[in-house]
């Protein structure tokens, strides 16, 4: 899901290298992830790949629940990602 600008003023930026494993399919996951700039692919078991880029997110099910990831992300080319984890956004209910 794009959402312009969102990720922008994060308190915590990831610089990801290209070629970089961001989590792989089945990790636990505590985070979802907003890319600032650069590419990721989600590559996922049957085969599909999703390609995204600035103000998008990806990994958000880790917020929702506790399932294993469903796919792997990669960074495609030199990225700069936030995230947001379940323990923080806890505190602010």
């Amino acid at each position: 899901m794009k959402v312009p600008g969102v990720f922008d003023a994060a308190n915590e930026i990831r610089e990801v290298p290209a070629g970089s494993v961001i989590f792989e399919v089945g990790d636990e996951g505590e985070e979802m992830f907003g890319v600032i700039a650069g590419k990721v692919e989600l590559r996922m078991p049957d085969g599909r790949v999703f390609e995204l880029g600035s103000d998008e997110s990806f990994g958000e099910m880790a917020i929702v629940d506790t399932s294993p990831r469903s796919g792997t992300a990669v960074a495609t080319e030199d990225a700069s990602s936030s995230s947001w984890a379940r323990r923080r956004l806890s505190r602010c209910r």
